[in-house]
């Protein structure tokens, strides 16, 4: 299944059921900026938020990475550190690994720490296949549609 097959936008309610972020978190990281959707925003009271597919994998990496450990400080930093786009692999290629406190990226068989210091390695941490979700992620949405 290719990128072109995937839905392009998403309700609030589609979100948080992909995601499985609950509804008040979503509303908080909308409100704070740090998942607000990117295809349109709320302007006001009646008007809905439309998110990409971008926004879902986002959202539920944010998720998984919360489940991991990762603290909100943490994880606006990780999101910053990865918009950057300093990385050589596709983000569906990527694999995030929490370790403590410390989120890394595995990119070209470097592990690059987003929190602390570049390089520091861990032994106990989980890895976040990014690929799996956006095809687990792409499966659903597929499901979505036909239902």
């Amino acid at each position: 299944m290719n990128g072109s097959t995937v839905k392009e936008s998403f309700s609030f309610g589609e979100v948080v059921t992909l995601s499985g972020v609950k509804p008040r978190t979503l509303d908080h990281w909308a409100a704070t900026s740090f998942l607000s959707p990117s295809i349109k925003r709320a302007g006001g009271t009646g008007t809905k938020r439309v998110y990409s597919f971008a926004d879902v994998v986002a959202a539920r990496t944010a998720r998984e990475l919360r489940t991991a450990g990762a603290s909100l400080q943490g994880l606006r930093k990780v999101v910053k550190e990865l918009r950057k786009g300093e990385f050589g692999a596709h983000l569906a290629d990527a694999r995030l690994i929490v370790s403590g406190k410390d989120v890394h990226v595995l990119d070209n068989q470097d592990l690059i720490s987003l929190l602390s210091k570049p390089g520091q390695t861990h032994f106990a941490f989980t890895v976040l296949n990014l690929g799996a979700t956006v095809m687990a992620l792409r499966s659903e949405v597929e499901r979505m549609k036909v239902a």
